[in-house]
């Protein structure tokens, strides 16, 4: 089963057109969406294109949430953790595969007290999820605002050490346990003095037991470069 998440852009704009060539090159079989924005009708377009079964985080026309689709039956969980954000949070269960997936879309903050607060307590939810959810069949990813010191240029995002409890707590950055020195990039900086600082933000962290199903994960950078969004997408397979 090949697994996609994406940020998107602010809902995509006038670049749904590419986006949506995107992902059908891609073809994955489940994908999650950040910066999904409703009235865009990229879930109606998807939805003709294959993707028939989906869920969204009701984030509004102009408010970033999240987009799931499927081609085979997903169920969305309305467990909510105490989320303080829950148009950035949105969990499916696929019946037929034992798996339970978490798209998160985590708020940014560097130098806003205020928002930075607010990602902390978005970021204790998913520490309280991860935790129930160790021992099961379960994925947390998507874009999460945040890297630990490897992962970035410059000025790290501020809430870095919560990248490091979920690892404490025995979830497993699929890709960074798969390339343990290699450094990618998924989100650029705007130019600075000339420079453009990177950075990875794009996450997928697994169970234990998940990560024995994990038969790929890779970024795929060229939609990033030709400007179709300003993030790389991430892409893994599993059994």
């Amino acid at each position: 089963m090949k697994i996609m998440t994406w940020n998107i852009r602010h809902g995509g704009s006038n670049r749904i057109t590419k986006i949506l060539e995107t992902i059908q090159g891609h073809n994955p079989d489940l994908l999650v969406l950040t910066e999904y924005h409703t009235g865009t009708n990229i879930d109606t377009k998807l939805k003709d294109l294959g993707w028939g079964f989906q869920c969204d985080s009701k984030p509004g026309e102009k408010t970033n949430g999240i987009l799931i689709v499927c081609k085979e039956p997903i169920v969305q969980s309305y467990i909510s953790y105490g989320v303080n954000l829950p148009e950035r949070w949105l969990e499916v269960t696929l019946p037929h595969r034992n798996l339970s997936v978490l798209g998160v879309y985590v708020p940014d903050a560097r130098t806003d007290e205020k928002i930075t607060r607010k990602k902390g307590a978005f970021l204790e939810s998913v520490i309280n999820f991860a935790s129930e959810r160790l021992n099961t069949q379960c994925m947390i990813l998507g874009d999460f605002n945040t890297g630990l010191k490897i992962d970035g240029e410059g000025t790290p995002f501020a809430r870095a050490e919560y990248l490091k409890q979920l690892s404490e707590i025995g979830w497993i950055d699929c890709w960074r346990s798969r390339y343990p020195v290699d450094r990618e990039f998924t989100w650029y900086s705007h130019a600075r003095n000339g420079k453009r600082n990177g950075f990875r933000l794009d996450y997928c962290f697994v169970t234990p037991s998940l990560n024995d199903r994990v038969n790929s994960v890779n970024y795929s950078h060229l939609e990033r470069l030709e400007g179709v969004s300003d993030h790389s997408s991430l892409i893994l397979d599993i059994q």
